[in-house]
């Protein structure tokens, strides 16, 4: 039986600044939207443990897998991983439970081919474009689209280039890369008939302090921040100058929206995402995350309440991490797998969510 805590073992949850939509689409902006979602990560952007043994456990993710096999052996690994992981089905299933809204995790290879890059570029535009507008038109569901990575490596982990590497920061060469991806998935989001349907978030987890990682002091201060408002205002630049309507949606690094609000102006089209995870805090046991979602919710610095419930009362909603978790390793004696923690469709699966994405117990006390 899986704990209703397990539900708040990794959420990501959104603070509206003054963000507003396009009159043409149903999603009015996320100043009234609430987000139940499910992230559709480890699809796009490989995470090993999520994906269940696609890439070898001799290599640490996808770059050094590609790097050592080369793109003839790893791509058509990766191709298969791209249409099997999610498909169709499983944007009917999240429906049916009650899934409003999916954020796509992708790394910067989707979007454009570096000479200097290990990371795959192959059919993922394709992949992307069926389950996003899949998803729009049928069930009429708002798509986040992310990136996990940027070129040179923006935290030092696996998801954000490769493990070690962290070159992004202060390096004009990589920051005009990343300016080249961002204008390929503008252009994705531009060309879609839905394009009132989606948000633009350009980086994720940004850390020049490694050291510190899934803290306040990820980003340094002044110059870290300095460097990642640089990179957002010139992202909504880009965006302000092609008449998009889209929201830019900004991460919190840790720091929380109110750190970050007063760098922008009052009406900016951002949404702020800040991620909750519970394993980051010592000490904290599952039977203590109830509490926290709720006083962290109150306090508007973080959402989905015990999951769903506090974050939809207290913000713009949440999206879990994630749709999938393959790897049936137990976390420890006694508390399940780890799938029972990190997958969304898992709680589905075990009675945790019940059809419409009712919980099966009420949070109490938020």
């Amino acid at each position: 039986m899986v704990h209703l805590s397990a539900l708040a073992a990794s959420v990501l949850a959104f603070t509206a600044l003054g963000a507003s939509a396009s009159s043409s689409s149903s999603f009015k902006g996320w100043k009234t939207y609430k987000a139940n979602g499910a992230n559709l990560g480890a699809w796009l952007e490989l995470e090993q443990t999520y994906a269940g043994g696609v890439i070898p456990d001799a290599y640490v993710g996808e770059w050094t897998y590609c790097e050592a096999v080369g793109y003839a052996v790893c791509g058509p690994v990766l191709e298969h991983h791209y249409s099997t992981y999610v498909t169709t089905a499983d944007i009917d299933k999240l429906a049916r439970y009650g899934v409003n809204t999916v954020r796509i995790s992708t790394t910067y290879a989707v979007w454009y081919d570096f000479a200097d890059s290990w990371l795959y570029h192959g059919n993922q535009l394709a992949a992307l474009r069926t389950i996003s507008e899949y998803a729009i038109t049928r069930y009429n569901m708002h798509v986040i689209i992310g990136f996990h990575s940027l070129p040179g490596g923006v935290n030092d982990l696996e998801g954000g280039e490769a493990s070690g590497h962290n070159n992004w920061w202060y390096n004009s060469t990589h920051f005009a890369e990343s300016m080249i991806v961002v204008g390929k998935a503008l252009d994705y989001i531009s060309s879609s008939p839905n394009s009132a349907s989606y948000t633009f978030s350009p980086m994720n987890e940004p850390g020049d302090n490694p050291e510190y990682l899934f803290t306040t002091e990820m980003v340094s201060y002044p110059s870290g921040v300095n460097y990642v408002l640089k990179y957002y205002k010139a992202v909504y630049a880009m965006m302000q100058a092609r008449g998009m309507s889209t929201t830019l949606m900004v991460s919190d690094t840790y720091a929380g929206p109110a750190y970050w609000a007063p760098y922008w102006a009052v009406g900016s089209n951002i949404v702020f995402d800040t991620h909750i995870y519970y394993f980051a805090a010592e000490g904290v046991s599952g039977y203590q995350i109830p509490e926290l979602v709720c006083a962290k919710a109150k306090n508007s610095t973080t959402t989905f309440p015990t999951s769903l419930y506090a974050f939809q009362k207290y913000l713009s909603g949440g999206s879990y991490w994630n749709v999938k978790y393959l790897d049936t390793d137990d976390i420890a004696s006694g508390t399940g797998s780890m799938a029972q923690y990190w997958g969304f469709e898992t709680l589905i699966d075990e009675g945790v969510i019940n059809a419409g994405g009712a919980l099966t117990q009420v949070m109490k006390g938020c």
